[in-house]
């Protein structure tokens, strides 16, 4: 049987260099590539053959939904196993929702890496064992669940942005739209909660658990958006 051909992608060499050992610890696996950000990522499922990707969800470039977006649309048949530092539930269902096979905390990379490589290049599935309850409650219908199914991606994209404070002129930048799109977004949004101002739709929000956006994203505020 031959190997598991993985591509690597994080935009930290030392986080990189760890991970390739770790795939070279595990019998029948192997680094095929590497790229330092999710553009990086993109452009080498071109060129590199491999069976699996293994990405970092904070990198620079697009954000994670739109890079699941373009791997797919790239090499249909390609597995992707997301890494990240984030323990939010809400994350982990919206990106597998978007097309993600797993979800792995790194914090918990050493112990569940291979087993978690193995089950998604086998076709099944992997959720963090952090995850699993919060990632099952969201599935099984409660509240927030209606929240992701309520919006749009692009919407919950937008959301997430102005969770963490960007002004609209910043989440454009970031999504790659123009500031008059993410203003219909942001009204579309507030119809659609039943909220009337910026303040109470990021507020419903962070009640709902909404985290803020990631993937290569400096958050924090540095301007005033109006209502």
């Amino acid at each position: 049987m031959s190997d598991i051909r993985i591509l690597l992608a994080d935009d930290h060499a030392i986080m990189r260099e760890g991970l390739r050992r770790l795939i070279d610890d595990e019998p029948g696996m192997r680094v095929v590539g590497e790229a330092r950000s999710a553009t990086e990522l993109i452009d080498a499922v071109e060129r590199v053959e491999a069976d699996l990707v293994l990405m970092d969800l904070d990198m620079p470039g697009p954000g994670p939904i739109e890079t699941l977006r373009q791997l797919h649309r790239r090499r249909p048949v390609l597995r992707v196993l997301v890494l990240t530092v984030h323990k939010e539930p809400a994350i982990a269902v919206r990106l597998l929702r978007a097309g993600a096979d797993g979800f792995v905390c790194k914090d918990n990379a050493y112990a569940t890496i291979g087993l978690a490589l193995r089950r998604t290049h086998a076709g099944g599935r992997f959720v963090d064992p952090d995850l699993v309850d919060g990632v099952l409650a969201l599935s099984s219908g409660q509240v927030e669940r209606s929240l992701h199914e309520l919006l749009s991606e692009r919407e919950y994209e937008v959301l997430q942005l102005m969770v963490a404070g960007r002004p609209l002129k910043a989440i454009a930048g970031a999504l790659g739209i123009s500031p008059k799109t993410v203003g219909t977004h942001k009204s579309r949004l507030m119809e659609k909660l039943g909220v009337d101002n910026t303040t109470a739709l990021v507020q419903l929000a962070m009640r709902r658990g909404v985290g803020p956006q990631v993937g290569g994203m400096h958050l924090g505020t540095d301007e005033a958006d109006p209502d």
